[in-house]
């Protein structure tokens, strides 16, 4: 190979990116922008409802979406959004094979590294999409899960992760 060290490069940001879309993945977007508004709304709610509830459950040590007043930016993010997402993420108390034993535990969230979509997805941020930050500021604690709420119904979300933290 002429230029392992570009090549190197151009692959890492292929795995963290993803590939080129084909003119289909372009259109599908468009297709769905004039329900955004709706989707953009549940998500949102639906991840705060589950955060509030993460906050509260005795195995979770802390939770992380803008929303919430314990967010370290929470301040910035009131000033500069006027909706704070559907995406959150936790960490667990006890973390010793905790996060994968839940992310395995649930029923109702896909596991994935994607974000946004319209089915709940889960995520193990240490296996998964920060595997290559190891040492950096961007390496998540042991015991950490990302969550991407969908539009489900979030009780529904909450049992089954209430399901999933029991186990």
């Amino acid at each position: 190979m002429r230029y392992p060290e570009l090549a190197a490069r151009i692959g890492h940001v292929h795995d963290v990116l993803g590939a080129v879309p084909s003119s289909f993945d372009c259109w599908v977007p468009l297709w769905r922008i004039p329900t955004l508004p709706l989707l953009m709304e549940c998500h949102h709610a639906n991840a705060l409802a589950i955060a509030e509830w993460l906050g509260s459950h005795p195995k979770v040590s802390r939770v992380y979406h803008p929303e919430l007043a314990s967010h370290p930016q929470h301040a910035l993010a009131e000033r500069q959004q006027s909706g704070h997402g559907g995406i959150l993420s936790f960490e667990l108390w006890d973390w010793r094979d905790a996060a994968r034993s839940i992310i395995q535990g649930t029923d109702l969230f896909a596991l994935d590294e994607g974000l946004g979509r319209v089915e709940s997805v889960i995520s193990d941020l240490l296996g998964m999409s920060h595997a290559s930050q190891v040492g950096s500021a961007m390496w998540p604690t042991p015991g950490s899960v990302r969550l991407s709420v969908g539009i489900e119904h979030h009780e529904d979300l909450s049992a089954d992760l209430d399901w999933a933290l029991a186990a």
